[in-house]
């Protein structure tokens, strides 16, 4: 159960750059991280179309973004970088945009608990042309 979390996680962030670096116009929400809820048809809440790719990457999963969030959420986190590693607020040719996905990941099996982390992260990176 949990690489499945852990792979959908990865696949939601790699949507998340893939929108980021292919869709014209695409509107940059803030870099901080954001708690985002999906609904079951994959539509975000904030509304926005990296936050959108993301939900339709978990739609679904019934991923939740701690213990006390509705499920299914996540929180995203939004990085561009410059080819020196600068952070930036809008990206450029040739710069990277980072989308990190984390999740709470709640064990069924109580013993489990302990053995592992109950925080997963998937995380992407594409370059922007």
């Amino acid at each position: 159960r949990a690489m499945y979390t852990k792979n959908t996680l990865n696949n939601a962030a790699r949507a998340g750059a893939r929108a980021a670096v292919v869709t014209p116009g695409t509107s940059y929400p803030t870099l901080n991280a954001t708690t985002v809820t999906c609904d079951s048809m994959g539509n975000s809440n904030p509304n926005n179309s990296l936050y959108d790719a993301v939900c339709k990457g978990i739609a679904g999963g019934g991923i939740k973004a701690d213990q006390t969030t509705p499920s299914p959420s996540a929180i995203v986190t939004i990085e561009i970088q410059d080819p020196g590693g600068t952070s930036q607020s809008a990206p450029a040719t040739g710069y990277t945009i980072t989308v990190k996905v984390q999740s709470y990941f709640e064990p069924v099996i109580t013993l489990m608990q302990n053995m592992i982390n109950s925080t997963l992260i998937g995380q992407a990176s594409m370059r922007y042309e």
